[in-house]
């Protein structure tokens, strides 16, 4: 049974060519005991087998080619999948490295940011003070002796450095970060020089100024640094554009002054 199944597993082409082979041999036989004196011609005897023999050759050679074009296949298709698939992975790390990018350019903004509010803060405190100071010494009457004022300024070296690095911002948020953060443009306070000492006045009104222009900046920043905040952790809400937030200070402020 074993060798019967084994039989049947063989190509239909070599089954057939084993059938006929069994029955040209099975007539050789019969023939031969029938008639004793006959003999197969050998000439006759090598053509059948070797039209046997060719058959079964050509008919291997031929699955032979098929199977080698069905590897070759095979292999094409193999070798494009490795290729997508090193495409896809290619991506995948490029993504990730503009990630790694972006979080650090984030986050290093940010901390400037926040710096810089800091610092802007206190200087708004102490100008509003001076202002404070030069309203009441002019109450009292005191003679003003200064003849120059000192107006701090602010530097940015971080932003500075990663100028063009902004792209990996979105745009709106890219936009933002330029608006306020030009606005450092050196660490050296700026001295204001008259001739005559300044009166208290005069002094009052440019420390107030200033005070709210610091104030406005200031502003400013805080809600940069809850934008950028959002790109560091997504699950933070992106408060919207600044030209919107300044639109809505400059409306409540109005309003306010009205009441």
């Amino acid at each position: 049974m074993r060798s019967l199944r084994r039989l049947l597993r063989l190509p239909i082409e070599l089954r057939v060519a084993l059938a006929a082979t069994l029955a040209i041999f099975v007539l050789n036989m019969v023939w031969a005991y029938t008639q004793a004196k006959w003999k197969i011609d050998p000439g006759t005897a090598t053509l059948c087998g070797a039209i046997i023999g060719l058959a079964i050759i050509g008919q291997q050679a031929r699955r032979g080619f098929s199977n080698l074009i069905r590897s070759q296949r095979n292999q094409s298709e193999i070798d494009r999948e490795a290729r997508l698939h090193q495409v896809e992975l290619d991506q995948i790390s490029q993504l990730e490295e503009t990630g790694k990018r972006l979080s650090s350019l984030a986050n290093a903004l940010w901390a400037e940011v926040y710096a810089l509010h800091y610092q802007i803060n206190e200087q708004w405190r102490s100008n509003k003070m001076f202002a404070v100071v030069s309203k009441e010494m002019a109450k009292k009457g005191i003679p003003p002796t200064a003849k120059s004022m000192s107006f701090a300024t602010f530097d940015a070296p971080v932003y500075k450095a990663n100028i063009s690095n902004l792209g990996l911002l979105p745009p709106g948020i890219a936009a933002d970060v330029v608006l306020v953060m030009t606005r450092a443009r050196g660490g050296e306070n700026r001295n204001m020089e008259m001739d005559r000492p300044i009166s208290h006045d005069l002094a009052e009104t440019l420390h107030r100024g200033f005070a709210e222009t610091l104030e406005e900046w200031r502003d400013d920043l805080f809600h940069v640094s809850k934008r950028l905040g959002s790109v560091i952790e997504p699950t933070n809400q992106d408060p919207g554009p600044l030209i919107d937030a300044q639109k809505a200070r400059a409306a409540a402020k109005k309003a306010k002054g009205k009441v």
